[in-house]
């Protein structure tokens, strides 16, 4: 059985857990961590988690557990991998998993050498915004593309995991 910890408890690993972390007799989510202990209280009790913290040591060291979810800020993703695998813990990891890479050769040397699996999630290439950016590419409906630059920036409302706000389906 899977039995998660999570470090972090913003918008993205909500939608995980409601699709994926908790699943009856296979997978489990054990403690929910959030540097502000009431984020951490208030998904414990939303997701019906027995145990919170606003200690990433407390659920990494946690032998009960033995799969981490990293879902923070990604500047701190080393730190925690490094720790997850010492800990001889599975790791699911938003990205991007490090921020250099530098830290990349580092964390791979070490999930090797402690035989801990290492996984990035990359759920926003399967939302509806996506797939119309892919489809009107491959279609050719913009033509062809020899340049591309994005930046980004967006409210709660037009956050990539929202619903297409000038959609006709």
């Amino acid at each position: 059985m899977l039995k998660w910890g999570i470090i972090g408890c913003g918008d993205v690993v909500q939608r995980l857990v409601q699709n994926s972390l908790q699943v009856k007799n296979k997978s489990k989510i054990i403690n929910v961590m959030s540097k502000d202990i009431s984020l951490a209280k208030k998904f414990a009790k939303k997701y019906d988690i027995n145990n919170f913290t606003n200690s990433s040591d407390e659920i990494i060291e946690d032998s009960n557990i033995n799969c981490i979810y990293i879902a923070c800020p990604p500047y701190k993703h080393f730190e925690y991998i490094k720790k997850s695998s010492i800990n001889k813990k599975q790791i699911l990891c938003e990205k991007p998993l490090v921020i250099n890479n530098k830290e990349l050769n580092e964390i791979i040397k070490l999930c090797n050498k402690n035989k801990t699996s290492l996984f990035a999630t990359y759920y926003r290439r399967h939302l509806k915004r996506y797939l119309t950016v892919k489809k009107l590419i491959k279609d050719n409906t913009i033509g062809k593309i020899i340049f591309f630059k994005i930046n980004y920036f967006h409210s709660p409302k037009s956050h990539p995991t929202a619903p297409l706000l000038n959609s006709n389906k």
